[in-house]
């Protein structure tokens, strides 16, 4: 999300140039909605399974193992362990052991995108 916006319209090749307009759009989030982070973190957890240390943001997730589902009643959940007809939840353990849904981290970052980019390339217009 932050390359898209901070790239729009940019038609230089300059590769320090692109990296510098990435990482302000990127602190910019982090800071009007802290979760974004949460978002880059998970993603990354999820694609490299153990990640390293951040040279520029500590980290909140550093395992894919800290990303799990738990399943509901008619999910697969152990009898008496899930509430009663619910669906999957994924939750998401940071290095400091709180835990959240995964499902509102990932909405107040929605709430942002559709603020900062109403259109574009990611999200088809109506005819």
């Amino acid at each position: 999300m932050a390359d898209h916006i901070a790239l729009e319209g940019y038609i230089g090749g300059d590769r320090k140039v692109m990296d510098g307009l990435v990482d302000q759009v990127r602190a910019e989030l982090i800071s009007a909605c802290p979760d974004f982070a949460l978002i880059r973190d998970i993603a990354d957890a999820s694609k490299h399974a153990k990640l390293s240390t951040a040279k520029k943001a500590p980290r909140q997730v550093s395992k894919a193992g800290q990303i799990r589902r738990i399943g509901g009643a008619y999910m697969g959940a152990a009898y008496a362990t899930a509430p009663y007809n619910t669906g999957t939840v994924i939750t998401v353990t940071f290095d400091s052991g709180q835990s959240r849904p995964l499902s509102g981290i990932v909405r107040s970052v929605l709430v942002w995108e559709a603020k900062l980019c109403p259109v574009g390339p990611h999200r088809p217009t109506s005819q």
